[in-house]
C-alpha cells in the first residue's frame, strides 16, 4: 500500500513485545503485562455483570409495560393502541394472552411464543389475526367494531395479558 494507508479488510498479527535487554526492564514489562491481564479479566467480568443488571431493568420495564396495558384494558376496555410488543409481554412474564370472542363470548388462551409472527408485533396488531375457531366453523364472519378505525373482519377481542405460573 502506498501513502502508508491501512487496508480495512487486514487481519491484524497478535500482539509481540520485543523482550527489553536489560534485566529490570524485563521484570518491569513482565509486570505490566501480568497487570494488564488481570485488568483484562476484571472488565469482562464488569461487562457481565452490568450487562446482566440492564437484562433485568429490560425486563422489568416490560412487564410494567404489560402491568399498564392490562390495566387499562380491564378498567376503560382500551384504547388498545399502543400495546407492547410480543417479545416485551414474553420477557415481561407474560407469555399468554387471554382473548373473549365479541361474537358468542368464547373465552380462549393463546401462547404468544407458539404464535408465528414476528417477535416485534405489538399485541394489539394480534387482535385482527386471532379469529374464534367456533365461530369459524360455523362460518359466521363478523365485523368487530372496538376495531373498526383497522377495518379487520374479525370477532376476537384481547382481553389482557396472562402471567405464566
Amino acid at each position: 500500500m502506498r501513502g502508508g494507508a491501512a487496508r480495512s479488510d487486514a487481519w491484524m498479527a497478535p500482539k509481540y513485545h520485543h523482550p527489553p535487554i536489560s534485566g529490570g526492564d524485563r521484570k518491569a514489562l513482565t509486570k505490566e503485562l501480568a497487570k494488564s491481564r488481570a485488568m483484562t479479566k476484571i472488565f469482562a467480568e464488569r461487562s457481565a455483570e452490568k450487562r446482566r443488571e440492564g437484562e433485568t431493568l429490560i425486563r422489568e420495564a416490560d412487564n410494567l409495560s404489560c402491568q399498564s396495558w392490562n390495566e387499562r384494558m380491564w378498567s376503560d376496555g382500551g384504547p388498545i393502541d399502543p400495546s407492547p410488543t410480543i417479545e416485551q409481554a414474553i420477557n415481561g412474564g407474560f407469555p399468554w394472552l387471554e382473548i373473549k370472542c365479541s361474537r358468542c363470548a368464547t373465552p380462549r388462551d393463546v401462547d404468544l411464543a407458539a404464535l408465528p409472527h414476528v417477535s416485534t408485533t405489538c399485541v394489539h396488531d394480534l387482535a385482527g389475526r386471532l379469529v374464534c375457531q367456533k365461530c369459524r366453523k360455523a362460518g359466521k364472519a363478523f365485523y368487530d367494531f372496538a376495531f373498526s378505525h383497522s377495518n379487520i373482519m374479525s370477532c376476537a377481542v384481547v382481553i389482557l395479558l396472562l402471567p405464566s405460573n
